[in-house]
């Protein structure tokens, strides 16, 4: 058997020191303190961004947009309507509604211009004056005297028809400005043969497709002025006509 003698070495432990030394102080930096160092931080960042983004308001500046895959399209300027153009006094007006037919402008023309209508073209020649008397000695003697002046439309007139047509006395009438108006005069047929005219009558035939010289007389009142051979037929065509010679 072995010596059972007690050796120091083979000590039991003594008892377990509880001096100050042996226990740890508290943690400066816990797990709480630092969730609130957290939060402070946080509060502190947002009030530093929340005031800058009010200055931004402020100053006009709209706050950038985060950055996409797909940039922003740019602001389209917008488009000014122009303002309408005045219609001009006289002109045509353009049907309001569908089937509605437009305005027909006058067809107006002076000495040597020619006029057309569906049925008629008609060209005023010339224009003469001959004063207050018309005589003729075939075919036999005779005269026309007029009581104020005398006015000869000389006019060249084709028919545009498929068919015959025919004028008469109330094709053509003299107008002026003041609002006189004078009728053609059935008279001086003599006259007018000798010197190759076609009279008009009350009424004056013709074959389609035909061209003629047709001479109309008038006896319109002394010093008129501003005249307008007006072709009845078809409304607003006329010729500007000259002025009467000084007497």
């Amino acid at each position: 058997m072995g010596d059972l003698t007690h050796r120091p070495d083979h000590a039991p432990p003594g008892p377990i020191p509880h001096g100050p030394a042996s226990i740890p102080g508290p943690n400066p930096w816990s797990s709480t303190d630092a969730q609130v160092c957290r939060s402070i931080f946080a509060i502190g960042l947002t009030l530093i961004l929340g005031t800058a983004a009010c200055q931004n308001l402020a100053a006009g500046s709209p706050t950038a947009a985060p950055a996409t895959g797909t940039p922003a399209p740019a602001a389209s300027a917008t488009a000014v309507p122009l303002a309408a153009a005045p219609h001009p006094a006289g002109a045509p007006t353009r049907p309001s509604t569908p089937g509605s037919a437009p305005t027909v402008a006058l067809s107006s023309g002076t000495v040597g211009e020619t006029l057309t209508t569906s049925l008629w073209s008609l060209t005023l020649d010339r224009v003469e004056w001959p004063g207050k008397v018309i005589d003729w000695a075939t075919p036999s003697a005779g005269k026309y005297e007029a009581k104020g002046t005398l006015l000869l439309a000389v006019i060249m007139v084709r028919d545009k028809s498929p068919s015959n047509s025919s004028l008469t006395l109330r094709s053509f009438q003299i107008n002026s400005d003041n609002g006189d108006s004078w009728d053609p005069l059935l008279c001086c047929e003599p006259f007018l043969t000798a010197r190759g005219d076609r009279a008009l009558l009350p009424a004056t035939g013709f074959r389609a497709g035909d061209t003629q010289r047709m001479t109309v007389i008038f006896d319109v009142s002394p010093g008129a002025r501003d005249l307008a051979l007006v072709f009845t037929e078809d409304k607003g065509h006329f010729w500007k006509l000259p002025n009467p010679p000084a007497p």
